[in-house]
């Protein structure tokens, strides 16, 4: 069970890839016209979340819901899998450093954390996936045309923004519940 949420690991990473699957989803929709990356990448801040709370197992949730939405945006398969595979290992990577140096479970409980989530948790994983990512675009022909120096600076600070804005309000959030159910008496139930 995921504590504070009273859900099954299967079901969790289902319900935490299709939430994955519907940030892209609203994420390209900020896409602007001539451009090829999204000002701010919201999934970027729920796939650290989603592994956070998950684990290994939401490598999986960030697979499948990224897989899904690359695929239904229509870059075909093998661009839908790069993607998709630059952006879990971007997830994996982000809460793995993060979780070397910061030793609590509780992410913000101290300004240390709090550094130590917005150099490591969201600035060197965005650097690898824009690295990456730029790449892709430009091996495949999407960016071939437009500047790769603001194609990674734009996707890099797309997903630092994502980071920072969106992992703190789940993991915050959680972690409310989690304090709220160890209050509840017992005899009121769980």
């Amino acid at each position: 069970m995921i504590q504070g949420l009273r859900l099954s690991k299967p079901v969790a990473v289902g319900l935490f890839g299709l939430l994955y699957f519907l940030v892209c989803r609203a994420g390209f929709m900020i896409v602007p016209v001539a451009e090829v990356v999204a000002v701010v990448w919201p999934a970027s801040g729920v796939g650290f979340a989603v592994v956070w709370m998950l684990g290994p197992l939401g490598l999986v949730s960030v697979l499948i819901g990224d897989l899904a939405s690359a695929l239904m945006q229509g870059v075909g398969p093998v661009l839908a899998v790069g993607f998709a595979g630059v952006n879990t290992v971007s997830a994996g990577l982000a809460v793995w450093l993060t979780r070397r140096i910061v030793k609590e479970s509780r992410l913000f409980d101290s300004a240390a954390n709090v550094i130590v989530f917005g150099l490591v948790g969201a600035g060197v994983p965005s650097l690898v996936s824009a690295a990456f990512g730029t790449e892709i675009l430009t091996a495949s022909g999407i960016a071939a045309s437009i500047d790769r120096g603001g194609v990674f600076l734009t996707w890099f600070l797309s997903d630092v923004v994502g980071v920072l804005m969106v992992a703190p309000v789940f993991l915050v959030w959680l972690e409310r519940r989690d304090d709220e159910a160890m209050q509840t008496p017992l005899w009121l139930g769980t």
